[in-house]
């Protein structure tokens, strides 16, 4: 008798525990996708309020952030690459922190260059201190492993920044 309460029990809880996952999944998809939607556009303000806060506190302050995304702006259009579109893909395992929870979420980012068209898979960091209820951001094109340990001495030693992969032409 207890083993069948236990079992049921155990099937109880397996069931909401993949129900959350699957809800977490979700919410770090869509929220994963406006960010995305944000960085390559010219809402800076929307881009600082997504980004994590000590990115943009201990990187010189909301003004300087605004400036320096603007100037990344401005490199990308000069160099001829024309973002075309930016694809969310199935984000990562959550790992827990001190602070709650980060996914790392691949995504394909389509472009323009000259007459052709390419695509890369690179990578951004979503980290959520409240279950999911609020994601904020890091992109790890600007990131190094150093440099995320230093805005987010949270995140795990285990955790690997992947490289993006270069850009292969679409056909």
């Amino acid at each position: 008798m207890i083993n069948k309460i236990a079992f049921s029990f155990l099937m109880v809880l397996t069931s909401f525990m993949a129900f959350g996952q699957a809800e977490t999944a979700d919410d770090v998809h869509t929220a994963s996708q406006k960010y995305l939607d944000i960085l390559y556009s010219d809402d800076y303000a929307a881009l600082a309020e997504m980004t994590y806060p000590s990115i943009v506190d201990m990187g010189g302050g909301l003004d300087y952030f605004i400036e320096n995304a603007k100037m990344d702006k401005e490199q990308l259009d000069e160099s001829g690459l024309v973002t075309k579109e930016l694809v969310v893909q199935t984000a990562g395992d959550p790992m827990a922190t001190a602070k709650g929870i980060v996914m790392l979420v691949p995504y394909k980012w389509n472009v323009h260059f000259g007459t052709g068209a390419f695509t890369s898979t690179a990578y951004i960091l979503a980290s959520t201190e409240d279950e999911g209820k609020t994601w904020k951001f890091v992109n790890l094109q600007k990131h190094s492993a150093e440099s995320l340990r230093v805005f987010l001495p949270h995140v795990p030693e285990e955790f690997a920044i992947p490289v993006a992969t270069p850009f292969e032409e679409l056909r």
